[in-house]
């Protein structure tokens, strides 16, 4: 797969389960040119009361340090997905 380019930018897939998310990212993956990294069940781990993450005081802060503290198979997500 080639290296990313500086304006190579991530593209989200998300959804409810059972929503066919998880067959459009093995369609995607299918092509040479992008990479689809291991499900994260983001919305799963959300706390109760997500709110607090979008407090505009805290942003984008907040919701970075949570994106950036969650982890897949103890590793943190970003760094699953070569972003640091």
């Amino acid at each position: 797969m080639p290296q990313p380019q500086a304006g190579d930018a991530p593209i989200f897939i998300v959804g409810l389960p059972r929503s066919g998310t998880t067959l459009l990212a093995s369609m995607l993956a299918i092509h040479p040119d992008i990479d689809c990294g291991p499900e994260t069940f983001f919305f799963a781990r959300l706390p109760p009361d997500p709110a607090h993450l979008l407090d505009p005081s805290g942003w984008p802060q907040r919701a970075l340090d949570y994106v950036c503290g969650l982890r897949l198979r103890d590793v943190p997500v970003h760094e699953s997905f070569g972003r640091t």
